[in-house]
């Protein structure tokens, strides 16, 4: 006793020569909408606004020498945070890769 059940020879096709070919497709359902049902959201439109560029920061020698010995006394991101922090007006735009490569020319300018 088989599982397989015959199936009507229509609804098959046996395909010589891998040419594939529709025999009956179920057509998709039209489904109908009134247009009280319909709801229109409005478009959201993100305006873009061009940045402004900041330019380049320039710190002193000073304030350099101030920021690579609290990173060498407080360690390297926690400095960059303190310094953003605390001194917000000078080093607020300092960044810790900036910070860490003060650091590594200063080490260089002591090894040399």
């Amino acid at each position: 006793m088989s599982i397989f059940k015959p199936v009507e020879r229509s609804l098959y096709e046996v395909i010589i020569y891998n040419e594939p070919s529709v025999i009956q497709s179920t057509p998709s359902p039209i489904i109908e909408i009134p247009e009280s049902r319909v709801i229109k959201t409005p478009k959201i439109v993100k305006a873009i606004i061009p940045k402004k560029g900041k330019g380049k920061r320039f710190w002193s020698p000073e304030e350099k020498a101030f920021a690579i010995e609290k990173a060498k006394l407080i360690g390297l991101s926690k400095a960059a945070r303190v310094l953003q922090n605390d001194y917000c007006n000078i080093y607020g735009d300092l960044s810790p890769s900036t910070l860490q490569y003060w650091v590594s020319r200063d080490k260089e300018n002591i090894s040399h």
